[in-house]
């Protein structure tokens, strides 16, 4: 009944046929738009660095959401009477009933098909979606902003020396505080305003200095790169547009090339690839990316094609366990790797 009631209300609105029309016209957009990024990537593939895969992917999920925006705005709204609930209730979908009845917009419709017929159900269910995953979405923002509050005590002072001097070097302008968390597995940053970075317990006084610093230059230059506002737009568009493949897909080169281009700094600042590669391999900083890079990522730090590194020991650190781990696999099969509850997407950026 309650569904009933809901359709029934969906079809006297004069906007869904405007809605539907603009969710459906983005399948095809989509695919236009993650196919020209397909070969944008392959074409820069081999002369281009994490950040300009990074820009690139960036730009295409902007499009993505640029799209749906676009044809909402060109289209117009029919002047059709609202369909009467009735209609939905009453009259079969059948060849003899149903004639092609096309919007008045810019674009016709699908032959033999009546949109009052499915464009309510187009949006009752793109609404449902959308709303589970908002409702997902605020979850985590929720628990990331507990994650930063609770559990959790100052660094010893000259830590937090060590973070304003490493701030200095990186570029860091907005204060930054350094915190310890019961809660974290792995060095993160919660904020975009007032960040706030947190280790694990232990981290400080389990890992050599140098790794230390190493590993908190990465998540420095995740706050300068203001990469938590874009986690959030991504995770904007992903509720939105959850619908579509592509969107995902690029979503995902997204945060993959953003761990590169944190290891990027953290490498370049720290001067030492090898001592970076160690740390990677002693923290859980690896599990925050798909569990199929995880691997990659300890390798290309270790031994990658502008790194001097020796191969052997490249491929022994790319090899070894995360600390913590021993040597667990997740669902994917891979040593030493985990996959991370979806809350700590807004966390551990």
């Amino acid at each position: 009944m309650v569904a009933v009631n809901v359709m029934q209300f969906l079809a006297s609105q004069p906007w869904v046929e405007r809605l539907g029309w603009t969710l459906i016209h983005f399948l095809w957009q989509g695919v236009l738009i993650s196919a020209i990024y397909a070969a944008a990537r392959i074409w820069v593939a081999n002369s281009s660095s994490p950040k300009t895969r990074y820009i690139l992917a960036c730009v295409a999920l902007a499009a993505m959401m640029a799209a749906p925006l676009v044809t909402w705005s060109l289209m117009r709204s029919s002047n059709a009477a609202p369909v009467s609930a009735s209609l939905i209730s009453r009259v079969p979908v059948t060849a003899s009933t149903v004639t092609a009845t096309p919007p008045v917009s810019f674009i016709g419709t699908v032959s033999g098909v009546q949109p009052a017929q499915f464009l309510p159900w187009v949006v009752a269910i793109w609404l449902a979606g959308a709303i589970a995953l908002w409702i997902r979405l605020i979850g985590g923002w929720i628990v990331a902003a507990r994650i930063g509050s609770t559990l959790v005590r100052p660094a010893p002072p000259e830590w937090q020396q060590t973070l304003n001097r490493l701030k200095a070097r990186v570029g860091v302008t907005r204060p930054v505080r350094l915190l310890i968390s019961a809660l974290v597995q792995a060095p993160a940053v919660i904020g975009w305003l007032r960040p706030v970075a947190l280790v694990p317990i232990g981290a400080l006084a389990g890992l050599p200095s140098e790794q230390i610093e190493a590993l908190l230059i990465h998540e420095l230059a995740h706050i300068r790169r203001h990469d938590y506002l874009v986690n959030i737009l991504q995770s904007v568009a992903e509720s939105l547009l959850f619908y579509h493949p592509a969107v995902w897909w690029v979503s995902g080169h997204i945060r993959a090339e953003r761990e590169l281009c944190c290891d990027d700094v953290a490498v370049s600042l720290s001067g030492d690839a090898f001592t970076y590669a160690l740390a990677l391999a002693e923290s859980r900083i690896v599990a925050r990316g798909p569990p199929s890079s995880c691997y990659d990522r300890k390798r290309r730090v270790a031994g990658g094609p502008n790194r001097k590194v020796a191969g052997s020991a490249g491929t022994a650190i790319a090899d070894a366990p995360v600390a913590g781990s021993h040597g667990e696999r997740d669902s994917s099969g891979i040593s030493g790797c985990r996959r991370v509850r979806p809350v700590r997407r807004f966390a551990a950026i």
